[in-house]
Order: C-alpha cells, then sequence, then structure tokens
C-alpha cells in the first residue's frame, strides 16, 4: 500500500504559521517605522494647512526660513484678525507645528509702519 502524502502535515502547517507570523510582524513593523511620531502641539502639514485654511479662513501672508533652519509660517484672516504663526521643523518636515496665534491682527503696510492704530 502506498500512504498519501497530505500537504496539510503538522510539519507544513508549522512552516505556514510561522511564515504568516513572520510576514505579519515584518508588516507590522515596517507600517509603524513609515509613520513619523507627531511632536507636542504639531499636527500632519495637509490637515493643519487644511484646518487653518478651511476653520479659520486664514491665507498664509508671510512664509521664510529661519537662521537656524526651519520654515516660518504666517496665516492671517483679514476679515477677523485672527492669526496663526506656525513652524515647520528640518527633523520634522512633514509636520506642522503651531507655535502662537492670535485674535487681533491686520496687514501692515509699508507706509503705515509707524503708525499706531491701537
Amino acid at each position: 500500500m502506498r500512504r498519501s502524502r497530505s500537504y496539510f502535515s503538522l510539519k507544513n502547517i508549522i512552516i505556514l504559521g510561522g511564515l504568516i507570523a513572520l510576514c505579519l510582524f515584518t508588516f507590522n513593523v515596517s507600517e509603524s517605522k513609515g509613520q513619523e511620531k507627531l511632536k507636542a502641539g504639531c499636527k500632519y502639514l495637509k490637515d493643519a494647512t487644511k484646518f487653518i485654511q478651511s476653520v479659520h479662513k486664514e491665507a498664509i501672508i508671510f512664509r521664510g526660513l529661519s537662521r537656524i533652519g526651519h520654515l516660518t509660517f504666517i496665516y492671517l484672516n483679514e476679515n477677523t484678525g485672527t492669526w496663526t504663526a506656525a513652524l515647520v521643523y528640518p527633523t520634522h518636515p512633514n509636520q506642522l507645528c503651531i507655535v502662537d496665534s492670535g485674535t487681533t491682527g491686520e496687514r501692515i503696510q509699508e507706509k503705515d509702519i509707524f503708525k499706531n492704530k491701537w
């Protein structure tokens, strides 16, 4: 009598289970490494920009590169006077970090720079 071979032998099931576990572990580790941890006070750049522009109706009026390497953004809603100052750090280029905001602000024209409006 010939004994038939089954692909579902205990040895094959253990090997297949081990491969599945290895794949799941590898996928999970690579997925967690792919997502950068958010700094305190920061949001992902796209989400933060969308929030500032849609909820607060603030438009970017200034952006600049600082001496120490971060990008500075100033947003302003000229109708309400609300404003937001935010940074993008070189160590976290996909995050926008809110560093200050206010409810009273205005765009200053160069000729009015020394006038006291408040």
